[in-house]
């Protein structure tokens, strides 16, 4: 990459932590969704009470 020379390696560093532990923790995220998505359509509110 010809721009490499604009950022210290210390911040591309933590920009590949933070996209690494984004691209970990998307699957969970949407797995959550869909559960709640779930719950939320087909369980009442009166089962929940």
């Amino acid at each position: 990459m010809a721009r490499n020379w604009l950022i210290s390696p210390e911040f591309q560093d933590w920009i590949s932590i933070f996209l690494g532990i984004l691209v970990e923790a998307t699957p969970f995220l949407l797995l959550g969704v869909v559960v709640s998505a779930f719950v939320h359509v087909f369980v009442s509110e009166d089962t929940l009470l």
